[in-house]
């Protein structure tokens, strides 16, 4: 902003300095104003030029101002208008719709007259359905407004109080004649139609089931069609009942009976609604169904229930849960449960369950629809009438004895594969490990086949605390008592030779307990494959099923299936305790001696030593040749997954000692280019026995290798300043710390040690 000069108080200015100040001051503001005036005038002609057009515009805005005034008054001259004309239309639309409900009231009086001669003729014909149409008529007409509309015909012909009162009364009469004909036609269809259903005579049960809406008696009509049918189903359900308790044992389908007659029973439903819904929804209008399908499910409840009892009976399903439950309590039995007893009955429980969820999935579909068609009710009110069902109770109550029974069965049977496991000839996991996990596919298959989420849940949860009580437990003590550690050479002959053999009892405890540690290693490495391949089978088995769930209903199963992944993560732990102990018994106190032959062969050579050692190397042909012994003994009794591990075990023992026995040797330059050679057959044989990649465990001996061969100290700096460096390989990351860099220089004897220590990396 600039400062006000404007203002100068020549009073203030005392001497000649202030007053050339103040002279200086006004000239610059002087200068300023000049500047800004040229500025402005400079600005005149471009101005000038745009408001050109604008001037050339200004007789036009006194038209459009012209125009827009008679615009506005066309607009306000239109808006009265339609006002006035919207007023008309809406006295001559009233108008209208008093003379349509005038015409509709003097066809009413008509129609009661017609209705009230045409139901006297129709009863006497005993022509019911059409003195129900001629009831329906009236009903759907108002009294009041009748008795109100004769009375003003009257007043407007002008007649006499005497005529008037002759039309009220034909009026009156024809009203009570009708009254007393809908009473007359309701108590004569009532007892017509029970008459129909005494005589089972179907086509005068469907003549009256269709009068009943006619004369507003929708409930009662619905009711006692249901009646009917319910009784025609009860019948239905205790003969199949009768039929089921009668059939032989012999028979090929004694075993899902129960199954099949609570079958007959749905599909009984079912063909009852599909006959005759089409027939209620003409006659009764659309919203009826959940109706329907209320009083079917009582009448559904009465006969499950019947069917559910006697299975329990028949079964034994009681006596069984009772004793697994003394069983689980501790109490011993003579005559013990046995799993494979249960079988039979756990598939027909499952094949129970899986009808009652389709039966429910049925009434859903069906009440879904019915409503989404009448906007009547809603789907709470089914789930609600679903599950208060004595229908569900038994159901619940059945689903829990099955996972009783079920949890009974898949731990027996899991036990008894495990007191029974053997290992066979050629094989390199026991019997157990087939055994138990085709006892849990087949246990959890059964439970998905009954369609209940919960079934499946609970089975599935069952399975996974089974298989780490008692399955993963198992491997867990024989990893605990360790692979026996014998003289080295005689032991793993006798390995060898036992595992071909395929024989427990063929050697001595020790050789039993080593067979039986290899092979329990094989089951843990074997079981965590099973377990993914059980995991991905049952996603896919599920996966019809949980199409048609929920997404609360979907993530519970998942929840489920990950207590599968708990379970080979347990085992995973085991194989790496197993690994670790055969490291510690087998494969330790064989490399060491191995190992120990660095120290002896001597790295400090010249050239004609190293020319020797070339063509007669000391110690890693039969370091590779040792190996290869040990690799091959191991080979056979492993499975390829835990053979790849040990030789990667191998491998990372071989790295650990050989550093050792290198940090305690000398070398020369020679040595140095020795020790790389002898590294990379090393590393060359491990990587030829094994797919995995194992050059990650030697890239420290390598970075060792590589400064071992260095001609001067500096040259380290070249590979070892950096994160990454030749000597390391391309991509591998530098592991040794400076300390360690100089205490491998340290190693060479032909290197300074004044050098070493004033090395900056």
């Amino acid at each position: 902003m600039q400062p006000d000069y404007s203002h100068i108080d020549v009073n203030a200015l005392k001497n000649i300095d202030h007053v050339k100040s103040a002279f200086e001051n006004l000239c610059r503001e002087e200068e300023r104003v000049e500047k800004e005036l040229d500025d402005i005038l400079a600005k005149q002609t471009p101005l000038d030029i745009r408001l050109a057009p604008v001037t050339a515009l200004a007789p036009q805005l006194r038209d459009v101002k012209s125009e827009g005034e008679r615009l506005s008054g066309l607009i306000n001259h239109t808006a009265l208008l339609a006002e006035k004309v919207s007023a008309k239309v809406k006295v001559l639309d009233l108008a209208k719709s008093r003379v349509a409900e005038c015409q509709q009231r003097v066809h009413d009086l008509i129609d009661l007259r017609r209705c009230s001669d045409g139901v006297v003729a129709a009863l006497n014909d005993e022509d019911y359905e059409q003195a129900a149409a001629h009831i329906h008529r009236f009903l759907a007409m108002d009294e009041n407004v009748l008795r109100l509309t004769s009375r003003g015909l009257v007043k407007d012909k002008g007649e006499i109080s005497e005529s008037q009162a002759n039309g009220e009364s034909s009026l009156d009469q024809s009203i009570s004649t009708l009254h007393q004909a809908v009473n007359k036609v309701r108590g004569i269809v009532n007892r017509r139609f029970d008459e129909a259903v005494a005589a089972e005579d179907l086509a005068s049960i469907e003549r009256f089931f269709k009068i009943f809406p006619l004369i507003n008696m929708h409930d009662e009509g619905l009711n006692k069609f249901m009646q009917y049918l319910r009784s025609k189903l009860a019948v239905a359900s205790k003969d199949n009942l009768k039929q089921a308790l009668d059939t032989a044992p012999s028979d090929k389908r004694s075993n899902v009976i129960f199954a099949d007659t609570l079958t007959l029973l749905f599909e009984g439903i079912a063909r009852i609604v599909d006959i005759h819904q089409p027939l209620i929804e003409t006659y009764y209008g659309p919203g009826r169904i959940p109706t329907v399908m209320r009083l079917l499910q009582e009448e559904c409840d009465k006969q499950s229930s019947k069917i559910f009892s006697e299975f329990k009976k028949r079964r034994g399903i009681s006596d069984k849960v009772n004793r697994i439950r003394e069983i689980q309590l501790g109490k011993k039995e003579e005559n013990k449960l046995q799993g494979r007893h249960l079988d039979a009955i756990l598939g027909e429980m499952t094949l129970l369950q899986a009808r009652v969820e389709m039966f429910c999935r049925f009434v859903r579909k069906r009440c879904a629809a019915d409503i989404e068609v009448s906007e009547k009710g809603s789907m709470e009110d089914v789930e609600k009438m679903l599950l208060s069902s004595q229908l569900n109770r038994e159901s619940q109550e059945c689903l829990s004895d099955y996972i009783l029974l079920e949890h009974f069965f898949m731990s027996e049977n899991i036990s008894k594969a495990v007191e029974l496991d053997t290992l066979e000839t050629d094989q390199q996991t026991t019997s157990m490990l087939d055994d138990v996990f085709f006892i849990v596919k087949k246990c959890i298959n059964r439970s998905i086949s009954s369609n209940s989420v919960d079934a499946i849940c609970a089975v599935i949860n069952n399975a996974c605390t089974l298989l780490e009580s008692e399955f993963c437990q198992v491997f867990q003590n024989q990893m605990k008592l360790g692979f026996p550690s014998t003289y080295l050479d005689q032991a793993y002959t006798v390995i060898q030779s036992s595992l071909q053999q395929g024989k427990l009892g063929g050697a001595s405890d020790t050789e039993n307990q080593k067979q039986l540690f290899l092979a329990y290693l094989n089951n843990a490495e074997t079981g965590t494959e099973y377990l993914n391949r059980l995991q991905l089978s049952i996603q896919a088995d599920t996966g019809n099923l949980r199409s048609a769930l929920n997404q609360k209903q979907s993530e519970k199963i998942e929840t489920c299936l990950s207590g599968l992944t708990t379970v080979t993560d347990k085992l995973k732990i085991v194989l790496e305790t197993g690994m670790s102990g055969l490291r510690t018994a087998a494969v330790k106190p064989r490399l060491k001696p191995l190992i120990d032959g660095f120290t002896t062969a001597s790295h400090n050579v010249n050239d004609e030593e190293f020319a020797e050692n070339e063509a007669n190397d000391p110690f890693v042909q039969g370091l590779i040749v040792n190996l290869d012994s040990l690799l091959k003994t191991f080979k056979s009794g492993l499975t390829p997954g835990n053979y790849e591990r040990f030789v990667t075990l191998v491998a990372g023992e071989v790295t650990v000692l050989l550093e050792k026995a290198v940090m305690k040797s000398s070398f020369s330059r020679l040595g140095g280019l020795q020790f790389d050679r002898e590294l990379r057959s090393l590393t060359s044989f491990l990587t030829s026995v094994t797919t995995w990649s194992i050059r990650d465990k030697f890239s420290r001996l390598s970075q060792i290798a590589s400064i071992l061969n260095v001609e001067t100290v500096q040259e380290v700096t070249e590979f070892c300043g950096s994160q990454t460096g030749a000597g390391a390989g391309a991509g591998t990351t530098w592991k040794l710390t400076h300390a360690e860099v100089r205490q491998v220089l340290a190693l060479r004897s032909d290197l300074k040690q004044e050098e070493i220590r004033k090395l900056k990396l």
